[in-house]
């Protein structure tokens, strides 16, 4: 237990890094779903619509957990110099948004990264890393930064049971859907 708080903080630094990731993957849930609602809803009855909105959002909740245990083990596995004494949480939602941008870049770029050539692969690839290693050096060298980014995670966790709810909402719906139709 003492080697899991000297790695990671406090329990409450895993629950800052699950409610980042969570805010990050809903913001991008919701886009999906805004996006596609207005085509479904053409040729989806109701119920059908509601399941497909329930099943978004329960991937959501899975992403959210997967990614928060990845980078559990990730802050279990890197010596604590790398990030600081408590800092783990920082860092890691730092990186969370940082990666969570640069898949929106990619994602809203005119072509497929499967269409890239190895040369734009790097070239993305390298930028992807060297603003990862650049925030990671604000971060832990700016406390002011450090500091504004705890403040603001923290200041998400009211919005993040809001999600969390509706995610735990959507499971009870798919349980019920799959119950139902057996």
């Amino acid at each position: 237990m003492s080697f899991i708080r000297s790695k990671l903080g406090s329990w409450s630094a895993v629950g800052k890094v699950f409610t980042a990731a969570l805010i990050l993957i809903q913001i991008w849930a919701f886009y999906v779903l805004f996006w596609e609602i207005p085509a479904l809803r053409n040729r989806e009855t109701t119920a059908g619509l509601l399941g497909i909105i329930a099943y978004i959002q329960a991937f959501a909740l899975l992403e959210t957990t997967l990614i928060t245990l990845f980078l559990t083990a990730v802050g279990l596995v890197i010596p604590t110099r790398v990030w600081g004494a408590g800092e783990w949480a920082t860092h890691a939602s730092a990186w969370l948004w940082v990666s969570g941008a640069w898949a929106a870049v990619v994602h809203f770029s005119e072509q497929s990264p499967l269409a890239w050539s190895g040369g734009e692969l790097a070239l993305w690839g390298g930028g992807y890393l060297l603003s990862c290693l650049l925030v990671a050096l604000v971060v832990r060298h700016f406390t002011a930064v450090s500091t504004a980014i705890g403040r603001f995670v923290t200041s998400l966790t009211v919005l993040a049971q809001v999600y969390l709810a509706l995610d735990l909402l959507s499971l009870l719906v798919i349980i019920g859907r799959n119950t139902i139709s057996n």
